[in-house]
Protein backbone atom coordinates (compact mmCIF):
# COMPACT_ATOMS: atom_id res chain seq x y z
CA UNK A 1 0.00 0.00 0.00
CA UNK A 2 2.88 2.29 0.90
CA UNK A 3 4.36 1.96 -2.66
CA UNK A 4 1.22 3.05 -4.30
CA UNK A 5 0.68 5.61 -1.96
CA UNK A 6 4.09 7.13 -2.46
CA UNK A 7 3.48 6.49 -6.70
CA UNK A 8 0.43 8.23 -6.36
CA UNK A 9 1.12 11.30 -4.87
CA UNK A 10 5.08 11.72 -6.39
CA UNK A 11 3.30 11.39 -9.96
CA UNK A 12 1.45 14.56 -9.51
CA UNK A 13 4.39 16.69 -9.70
CA UNK A 14 6.04 15.61 -13.19
CA UNK A 15 2.11 16.24 -14.35
CA UNK A 16 2.01 19.56 -13.47
CA UNK A 17 5.70 20.21 -15.15
CA UNK A 18 4.11 18.78 -18.34
CA UNK A 19 0.86 21.14 -17.69
CA UNK A 20 3.65 23.88 -17.99
CA UNK A 21 5.57 22.62 -20.67
CA UNK A 22 2.59 22.77 -22.81
CA UNK A 23 2.07 26.30 -21.88
CA UNK A 24 6.07 27.15 -23.17
CA UNK A 25 6.40 27.76 -19.36
CA UNK A 26 9.73 26.34 -17.05
CA UNK A 27 10.69 25.93 -13.96
CA UNK A 28 14.59 24.82 -13.15
CA UNK A 29 13.62 24.09 -9.12
CA UNK A 30 10.55 22.69 -7.33
CA UNK A 31 10.21 26.15 -5.68
CA UNK A 32 9.98 27.82 -9.33
CA UNK A 33 7.61 24.72 -10.77
CA UNK A 34 5.19 25.89 -7.68
CA UNK A 35 5.16 29.29 -8.49
CA UNK A 36 4.86 29.44 -11.70
CA UNK A 37 1.79 26.68 -11.57
CA UNK A 38 0.30 29.03 -9.20
CA UNK A 39 0.45 32.30 -11.30
CA UNK A 40 -0.84 30.25 -14.00
CA UNK A 41 -3.42 27.75 -12.86
CA UNK A 42 -4.04 29.11 -9.18
CA UNK A 43 -4.14 32.89 -8.95
CA UNK A 44 -5.88 33.03 -12.06
CA UNK A 45 -9.02 30.58 -11.09
CA UNK A 46 -8.48 28.13 -13.75
CA UNK A 47 -7.57 25.47 -10.73
CA UNK A 48 -10.01 25.50 -7.91
CA UNK A 49 -7.19 26.99 -4.63
CA UNK A 50 -7.81 23.62 -2.50
CA UNK A 51 -6.11 21.88 -5.56
CA UNK A 52 -3.52 24.13 -5.54
CA UNK A 53 -2.87 23.62 -1.69
CA UNK A 54 -2.59 19.86 -2.30
CA UNK A 55 -0.37 20.31 -4.86
CA UNK A 56 2.01 21.99 -2.32
CA UNK A 57 1.88 19.33 0.07
CA UNK A 58 2.71 16.94 -2.72
CA UNK A 59 5.34 19.25 -4.05
CA UNK A 60 6.86 19.13 -0.41
CA UNK A 61 6.65 15.54 -0.09
CA UNK A 62 8.18 15.18 -3.65
CA UNK A 63 11.05 17.23 -2.45
CA UNK A 64 11.13 15.39 0.45
CA UNK A 65 11.93 12.25 -1.24
CA UNK A 66 14.17 13.73 -3.49
CA UNK A 67 16.59 15.00 -0.88
CA UNK A 68 16.13 12.75 1.84
CA UNK A 69 17.69 8.96 2.02
CA UNK A 70 15.01 7.35 3.55
CA UNK A 71 11.02 8.84 3.42
CA UNK A 72 8.19 7.09 4.22
CA UNK A 73 4.88 7.67 3.76
CA UNK A 74 2.29 6.84 6.85
CA UNK A 75 -0.98 5.58 5.22
CA UNK A 76 -2.70 7.16 7.64
CA UNK A 77 -1.38 10.46 6.14
CA UNK A 78 -1.59 9.22 2.74
CA UNK A 79 -4.86 7.29 2.31
CA UNK A 80 -7.23 10.34 3.24
CA UNK A 81 -5.44 12.50 0.00
CA UNK A 82 -5.85 9.54 -2.32
CA UNK A 83 -9.07 10.72 -4.00
CA UNK A 84 -8.06 14.41 -3.77
CA UNK A 85 -4.78 13.57 -5.58
CA UNK A 86 -6.90 11.29 -8.02
CA UNK A 87 -9.11 14.30 -8.99
CA UNK A 88 -6.25 16.77 -8.75
CA UNK A 89 -4.28 14.46 -11.65
CA UNK A 90 -7.57 14.80 -13.56
CA UNK A 91 -8.06 18.05 -13.81
CA UNK A 92 -4.04 18.30 -14.39
CA UNK A 93 -4.74 15.51 -17.49
CA UNK A 94 -7.57 17.14 -18.88
CA UNK A 95 -5.62 20.61 -19.03
CA UNK A 96 -2.99 18.90 -20.91
CA UNK A 97 -5.35 17.42 -23.30
CA UNK A 98 -6.43 20.69 -23.88
CA UNK A 99 -3.26 22.66 -24.15
CA UNK A 100 -1.71 19.75 -26.19
CA UNK A 101 -4.57 19.52 -28.75
CA UNK A 102 -4.07 23.75 -29.57
CA UNK A 103 -0.34 23.46 -30.17
CA UNK A 104 -1.10 20.85 -32.56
Amino acid sequence: MEILCKQAVLFSVPMVTALLFFKAISARTHEGLRTKFFQEFIKTGIIPTDSGKLFSRLADWRQESDYSAYISFEEKDVKPLLNKVKEFNNIILQLIEKFSLNNS
